[in-house]
């Protein structure tokens, strides 16, 4: 979970699939996208990020924080048959960018283990053991 001072909504941005969404009504900015499973509440010190009910990450205020830290980018990419690498720019045109160590790799939904089914370690490209199969769906999440 990321945690990071804020003062109200409108100081973070979220980006799911390319697209930036408002953190007050999980809407895609200009209508792009819905939501219908994300869920964001707020009480006094939180905000709390909730996918079909379950909690993904917080937002928290710290005392003496300076500046807005928190992260998360999720990328999608459609393999071409026997692809390895993925690298620069997803289906929605946002080139891969992530920290070492705070990226999740997902294969047609299904979670994938780090430095066992793919190895993530230069910022910029995820790269698999074995090639996947055509049209298989990479989602990469970095936070």
């Amino acid at each position: 979970m990321s945690h990071t001072q804020f003062l109200d909504e409108s100081e973070f941005s979220l980006k799911i699939g390319g697209i930036e969404i408002n953190p007050t009504t999980g809407d895609g900015i200009e209508g792009l996208l819905k939501l219908d499973n994300w869920t964001i509440e707020k009480d006094n010190t939180n905000l709390v990020f909730k996918y079909n009910s379950v909690e993904k990450f917080r937002l928290s205020n710290i005392d003496g924080a300076s500046s807005i830290s928190a992260r998360y980018e999720e990328y999608v990419y459609t393999s071409a048959n026997q692809q390895t690498t993925f690298t620069g720019s997803d289906d929605f045109g946002e080139t891969l960018s992530y920290s070492e160590g705070k990226v999740t790799v997902f294969m047609n939904g299904v979670r994938l283990m780090s430095n066992t089914d793919f190895t993530a370690t230069n910022g910029t490209s995820v790269i698999f053991e074995e090639p996947v199969s055509n049209n298989d769906i990479i989602t990469i999440q970095s936070f």
